[in-house]
């Protein structure tokens, strides 16, 4: 399947006119149904998986530089919804299908990115009788250069240049 699939978007052509159909229905679409259509993508798989896991989230959607989603844009000055809380509105309709979401961001605000339910700005995320996502969690990108930074006498030019030295700075993911 994953053969199949690079393949098919390693061709400019199949590429671009899968994002344009995408963009052209996304467009047409409401809200309601993109919950509808995850769980039918999430179906899809599983019947194209001989082993679908079941212990762990088989499906992890990773967004970087999310900063940008709550950022307002102008054509949404007149709502109070910032495209990062559409997304988690979004998010919310499908919170009991089996996946992850890793959001990725230099600038951190989190209270921007995970209000408290009482001041969401989504009714639906102020309900107390619905479930929201797990909360974020605010992981610094350079901890571990706090905690052990590095001396003169520990690395070298080949040591910096590895990976092992390049993911104490957070990336890549």
């Amino acid at each position: 399947m994953a053969e199949t699939f690079y393949n098919y978007f390693g061709q400019h052509l199949n590429r671009s006119g899968f994002y344009d159909r995408v963009i052209g229905r996304a467009k047409t679409t409401s809200d309601a149904s993109v919950g509808r259509s995850f769980i039918e993508f999430m179906d899809g798989l599983k019947g194209r998986c001989s082993n679908w896991p079941t212990e762990f989230c088989p499906i992890l959607i990773s967004l970087d530089a999310v900063h940008v989603l709550y950022t307002r844009r102008e054509e949404d000055s007149e709502s109070q919804h910032s495209l990062y809380s559409l997304f988690r509105s979004v998010l919310s309709e499908v919170v009991t299908c089996h996946f992850g979401v890793i959001c990725m961001s230099t600038a951190s605000h989190i209270g921007s990115l995970a209000p408290s339910k009482e001041t969401a700005p989504s009714l639906r995320e102020r309900n107390p009788e619905v479930t929201l996502p797990a909360p974020f969690t605010e992981l610094p990108f350079d901890v571990d250069l706090i905690a052990n930074p590095p001396t003169c006498d520990q690395e070298n030019l080949s040591s910096v240049g590895s990976l092992k030295f390049t993911v104490r700075f957070g990336r890549p993911l």
